[in-house]
């Protein structure tokens, strides 16, 4: 029992001075993913259009925390804003624009980097920062989106974007997914599929929002509402 206390006690003020020493870092990412295609022929096209790559791939890997993801206004890039406690999690991002058939790759990874989980919590119950996370996915450039959302949570909004493909995961964690408007294109598959937490789904899908299959699985119906 004196053990288990003088433990409690060491955690406790290892985390209260993780608060008093915080190193708050914002960070606003942005990554050009290539011009749209314009609404008219290339041949009608102004002079300074540039003809765009193929479609390419946005894979989100994030980890330990709440997280927004909603279409940026259009004409504007990809783009992220994040305020965290570097100590205690990490940022990272890569853009690749020579894979394969010629398109291009976008890879964002956020998580806790820390050792210990149980310290970060205690340090954020006794008033230390919380990470936030605010992605903007473009709504005019063409993409298959690969998310995977683990320990922690989501609330996406994807109506409007360009979106052919996605593989959403939320595990270990809830989410909520909307779609709140048909999709720029018919996508050709969505798939989503739900772990413990449980989430929901809403909005349309209909008309020109899914061209191809819809797939959806949760592990208790209770736990999910689904389109």
């Amino acid at each position: 029992m004196i053990q288990i206390v003088t433990s409690g006690a060491i955690m406790f003020g290892i985390a209260w001075n993780q608060v008093r020493n915080e190193e708050i870092e914002t960070r606003q990412l942005t990554q050009d993913l290539g011009a749209p295609i314009p609404p008219v022929g290339i041949e009608d096209a102004p002079i300074d259009f540039v003809v765009p790559k193929p479609p390419g791939t946005i894979v989100l890997d994030l980890r330990h925390s709440g997280f927004e993801i909603e279409p940026a206004p259009p004409g504007q890039p990809l783009s992220v804003e994040a305020k965290f406690d570097a100590e205690h999690y990490g940022l990272t991002h890569s853009f690749d624009e020579e894979v394969e058939g010629g398109s291009w790759s976008y890879e964002l990874s956020f998580r806790r980097t820390s050792r210990s989980s149980m310290i970060t919590a205690l340090k954020e119950l006794l008033g230390g920062a919380r990470p936030r996370v605010k992605i903007f996915l473009p709504s005019d450039v063409p993409f298959d989106l690969d998310l995977g959302v683990s320990q922690g949570g989501a609330e996406l909004e994807l109506g409007g974007l360009w979106m052919r493909n996605a593989d959403i995961r939320f595990l270990q964690g809830g989410g909520a997914l909307e779609i709140s408007e048909p999709l720029q294109e018919p996508a050709d598959s969505l798939s989503i599929r739900f772990g413990q937490g449980g989430g929901s789904v809403s909005g349309q899908l209909g008309g020109s929002g899914l061209r191809g299959r819809l797939h959806q699985r949760c592990p208790a119906r209770r736990l999910c509402r689904q389109l």
